[in-house]
């Protein structure tokens, strides 16, 4: 049990690389190789903890030119976008002209054909008019004066009722 002590209680050693003796580390010894390690140790956490920091912020502005980029890509699809739509609305309206056009066209050429008809309506009852005209003309002619007085109903009335 005193071997177990002595190990436990034992102060730390060091060799010597050139003599290979053992040298006891005292508190007074180790201290400055304490404060040499932890120095160490500080400076190596620091660079690590400068270099975290350098890749957060490299992050953050891959994050940012990300977020740029997005917004440029909305941007663009947004404006091709409103432009098909500005293509489709003109192409439909340009569609509506034609079909009212056409409809246009059609509808005078339906008064253009109704004008014929009605115009040979017209001579023709001119045509007509003319004819019985001519016809009374000539019944008229062909009567002697004294049947022209000589009514056909009796009493010399001119209407029968």
């Amino acid at each position: 049990m005193l071997h177990l002590m002595e190990t436990v209680m034992r102060e730390p050693v060091i060799n010597c690389p050139r003599c290979h003796t053992e040298i006891k580390l005292t508190e007074s010894l180790a201290a400055p190789l304490i404060e040499a390690a932890r120095k160490g140790y500080e400076e190596r956490f620091a660079e690590k903890d400068a270099a975290v920091a350098k890749r957060e912020a490299a992050v953050r502005d891959q994050q940012a030119q990300i977020a740029k980029e997005r917004q440029s890509i909305e941007a663009e699809v947004t404006a091709r976008v409103d432009a098909k739509c500005k293509r489709i609305a003109c192409e439909e309206n340009e569609k509506a002209r034609r079909l009212v056009e056409t409809d246009l066209q059609q509808k005078d050429q339906q008064i253009a054909d109704l004008g014929q008809v009605l115009h040979q309506r017209e001579k023709k009852l001119a045509e007509a008019q003319k004819s019985k005209l001519i016809s009374s003309a000539r019944n008229v002619s062909l009567t002697t004066p004294d049947e022209r007085s000589i009514s056909p109903w009796k009493n010399g009335s001119s209407h029968p009722c």
